[in-house]
């Protein structure tokens, strides 16, 4: 059986070869609804394409059996134990491990409006947006950011045009097909980025 890309998960750690990482960024999923959320599906995707290989990692900022409990250490043994634990300093080390940046906004405030999606308006993923945009700005050459969501998603006009100004495609998810939870072309654009960044080794 062919290997596929790996894929690392919460609080786990592995080697990260410059340009062939990709970290997948935006709103998580509650408890409950990561295992058949949006990173799932883009992971799915990743790891059926012949083209990708164990060189390549997929980073997914969420725990892989998608409960925050199993993986929270409520009761560290001494402050080494208390730093590992912190799930924003996990996040900020592969997020500038990983030279491939790829934004999936599935921004809303209500269910009635989410559908498949949580409501989750994600706070956190507007800062992290602006800061890695801005890294991919600074060296384009080594640097990727991938950007996109679904065509009803609320308040993302700030992301569209920021992305729109420095010539960054966005990949939108028509409503009609937000069952699919990710656009074929982000996707697509994320495998091609790592298919580009390949070196020997």
């Amino acid at each position: 059986m062919k290997e596929t890309i790996r894929t690392l998960f919460s609080r786990k750690h592995e080697v990260v070869i410059p340009k062939q990482g990709v970290f997948l960024a935006g709103p998580t999923p509650p408890n409950g609804s990561m295992t058949t959320g949006w990173r799932r599906a883009v992971i799915n995707a990743l790891k059926a394409d012949e083209r990708l290989h164990p060189g390549m990692m997929v980073v997914s900022p969420e725990p892989e059996t998608g409960n925050w409990a199993d993986i929270d250490n409520a009761h560290p043994a001494n402050q080494t134990e208390a730093i590992q634990d912190k799930q924003i300093p996990w996040e900020w080390q592969y997020l500038n491990l990983c030279d491939i940046t790829a934004f999936w906004l599935p921004t809303y405030w209500t269910k009635e409006k989410a559908g498949v999606f949580a409501p989750n308006i994600g706070p956190t993923s507007r800062w992290e947006y602006g800061y890695f945009l801005q890294e991919y700005i600074k060296n384009p050459d080594k640097r990727r950011f991938i950007v996109g969501g679904p065509e009803d998603a609320d308040s993302i006009k700030w992301a569209k045009k920021m992305a729109d100004v420095n010539g960054v495609p966005w990949h939108t998810l028509k409503a009609e097909n937000k069952s699919k939870l990710v656009a074929d072309s982000f996707v697509k654009a994320i495998a091609d980025a790592l298919v580009d960044g390949q070196w020997g080794y």
